[in-house]
């Protein structure tokens, strides 16, 4: 049987010209590890101890099992026990430090960057200190938050304790970083990277700090200011429209350029809060979503991330390029975050054009999504050279 599972494209795929330069320059691998290991970047403020499970459908021993392959299976499984109760076993895949911060860190620090992260790490805790690599940097706010992550198939169910990231303010940040040392981080940073901006309620009030305390005391030059919200399920249409002002503002600012990068379900949430950015309706205004969203957002660039493809716009121009997707993806928590983290150190490196960057980004999210190991440059590269291979076949390992 064919495997088709993107929808027909339109006149703007990048995909295999941007391939086709993307693997010319990872030809000269030792230029890029250079580039990327002189690459500084400050994260955060959030951060969980992740706890990332599977759900066993049936058992027929101790070794022998079956996992819930779907959220639907799960759904159904609650929803017929409404009114009664029932026992779903659940299974550790693996606990690690998570969040935007340490995740995007992860996938940063992984491809040679040197990372500042800020953010609810604890002491630090252990559980980020052993699973990121040595080149972070961590500056505490608090204790960590807890991620109860269900994965299937199709998605997953993140069940959280918010508690230490609800009280993450600019006083806070003041008292346990310090304007100054903040100022310092954010100078000689080539990129800051913000998120999840939903899950963290002071954000934008955070910001409007920045704005008026911090960013007027930081020496010009060009830093890419990238922002992931989030699922914005629980943020009301102002909050949204809030954030976006904020990050126009932001993006006023000599040599800040502001790129936001949304997934398909808050690319969905930021038209239904913003109608005159557009709206999706079908499958395939997912392809000119960004373009359109541009014509009304005054920021620097827009991403838009599904599983089976990206898009990245500017004012002027727009993309689409073709992801490795798979139908069985044995992680999925901190998927976006490696896609981001892709697309983050191609944009700051300077060395890739955006359609590039997504190639990057696609690239270093596939190889995650397989393994759950944060790729190299090494395996990046490795990837990317059968990249068009992940792309015509629904292949679940690495090749």
């Amino acid at each position: 049987m064919d495997y088709t599972p993107y929808p027909a494209s339109l006149n703007k795929d990048a995909t295999w010209a941007a391939l086709d330069r993307v693997k010319q320059k990872f030809m000269d691998r030792k230029a890029l590890q250079t580039k990327f290991k002189n690459i500084q970047i400050c994260v955060g403020v959030d951060g969980y101890i992740d706890s990332l499970y599977s759900l066993v459908a049936k058992r027929d021993s101790v070794d022998q099992f079956a996992i819930m392959p779907s959220m639907v299976d799960f759904g159904k499984k609650v929803n017929d026990t409404a009114g009664s109760s029932c026992n779903v076993e659940r299974v550790l895949k693996k606990l690690i430090g998570g969040g935007f911060g340490p995740n995007i860190a992860r996938a940063l620090a992984t491809l040679g960057a040197k990372i500042d992260l800020i953010g609810c790490v604890g002491k630090p805790d252990e559980v980020f200190t052993k699973s990121l690599p040595s080149t972070v940097s961590f500056y505490s706010l608090a204790d960590p938050g807890a991620t109860c992550a269900l994965e299937f198939n199709d998605g997953k169910v993140m069940l959280t304790d918010f508690a230490n990231i609800n009280n993450v303010t600019w006083d806070l940040i003041k008292k346990k970083v310090g304007k100054d040392k903040l100022i310092d981080l954010f100078n000689k940073a080539d990129a800051i990277g913000q998120g999840h901006w939903s899950l963290v309620p002071h954000l934008n009030e955070i910001w409007a700090a920045w704005i008026k305390e911090v960013f007027p005391s930081l020496k010009t030059k060009d830093r890419t200011f990238f922002v992931d919200p989030a699922d914005m399920t629980k943020r009301s249409p102002q909050h949204i429209a809030e954030m976006m002002k904020q990050l126009e503002a932001i993006n006023q600012i000599k040599g800040m350029k502001v790129v936001v990068s949304l997934n398909d379900k808050e690319a969905i949430q930021v038209t239904k809060a913003i109608p005159a950015a557009g709206k999706i309706d079908t499958f395939q205004d997912y392809y000119t979503a960004g373009e359109k969203m541009m014509k009304h957002f005054n920021i620097n660039g827009l991403i838009i991330h599904h599983p089976q493809f990206a898009t990245i716009s500017t004012k002027k121009e727009s993309w689409h390029v073709k992801e490795g997707y798979t139908t069985k993806p044995r992680f999925t928590t901190a998927a976006g975050d490696h896609f981001n983290g892709g697309a983050l150190i191609a944009l700051a490196s300077g060395l890739f054009n955006l359609d590039e960057a997504i190639i990057i980004a696609n690239a270093c999210t596939a190889h995650f999504v397989r393994t759950g190991i944060s790729p190299d440059l090494d395996l990046l590269g490795n990837f990317i050279t059968k990249y068009k291979k992940y792309v015509d076949e629904d292949i679940d390992i690495i090749v």
